[in-house]
C-alpha cells in the first residue's frame, strides 16, 4: 500500500501489483485494489466497461490508457 508506484500503458501492466483502486463508477465497485497482480482478464473487463462508455476512476485516459502500478525494484 505505500510502495512507490508509476503510470504505465495498461497494455504492459499484466503481471504487476496496482497501485491504486480502479473503479466503475456509478457504483463504484473496484475492478483493482491496491496490491492486487494485474490479469489479462482484469484489462479485458476495464476495456469492456470504456467501450460501453462507462466511467472509470483510477486510470488516466488520453491517447492510451494509464493505470498506476508499484515501482519495480
Amino acid at each position: 500500500f505505500f510502495s512507490e508506484t508509476e503510470y504505465i500503458d495498461i497494455d504492459s501492466s499484466i503481471g504487476r501489483i496496482a497501485g491504486d483502486q480502479i473503479m466503475i463508477y456509478p457504483p463504484g465497485i473496484p475492478l483493482l485494489v491496491p496490491g492486487e497482480v494485474i490479469t489479462q482478464e482484469v484489462i479485458n473487463e476495464y476495456m469492456k466497461y470504456i467501450d460501453f462508455g462507462t466511467k472509470v476512476v483510477g486510470s488516466i485516459q488520453n491517447e492510451t490508457v494509464q493505470i498506476k502500478v508499484t515501482k519495480e525494484k
